[in-house]
């Protein structure tokens, strides 16, 4: 039998005016079966802590493999599990 997981994320914002982790999910389209769970703190000190970590996340599913599916944690919008 074959080993199957089922993933989803979350994030709370907490006292910050601004959510600025990323999360994603990627899974290979090159090895079956494979996937990466990628977490980017965003460094809230910093005015461009967001589109770091995006740049982070971003970069993971390069190395990872060209052609990934990703699934990301929107800003206030849950995210639904890869299928």
């Amino acid at each position: 039998m074959p080993l199957s997981v089922e993933a989803i994320t979350a994030q709370h914002i907490g006292d910050r005016q601004e959510q600025q982790d990323r999360v994603a999910i990627l899974s290979s389209r090159r090895i079956r079966g494979a996937a990466l769970v990628v977490l980017a703190d965003g460094a809230a000190a910093l005015d461009a802590g967001a589109g770091a970590a995006e740049r982070g996340i971003g970069r993971a599913a390069n190395l990872f493999g060209a052609g990934c599916r990703t699934t990301k944690t929107p800003k206030s919008r849950p995210v639904s599990p890869l299928t």
